[in-house]
């Protein structure tokens, strides 16, 4: 099945925010998302997972800093 994806175009990069790929209740395991025709804005921003990291460069937040 296709579906029309709605997303943002610019300096030669597409862009296509909050895409859902799966979706889990607390502490239990992701499954897929239904499948469907209708069409996906993705040209907002949406909500993200925090993207833990120590790599310099790397957009993140590293919680764990100054803890022993």
């Amino acid at each position: 099945m296709s579906r029309v994806v709605e997303a943002l175009r610019g300096d030669g990069i597409i862009r296509a925010r909050g895409t859902r790929y799966a979706r889990a209740e607390r502490f239990e395991r992701a499954v897929a998302e239904p499948e469907t025709s209708a069409p996906l804005d993705a040209s907002r921003a949406a909500p993200a997972c925090v993207q833990l990291t120590q790599v310099p460069g790397i957009i993140g937040i590293d919680f764990t800093a100054g803890m022993p």
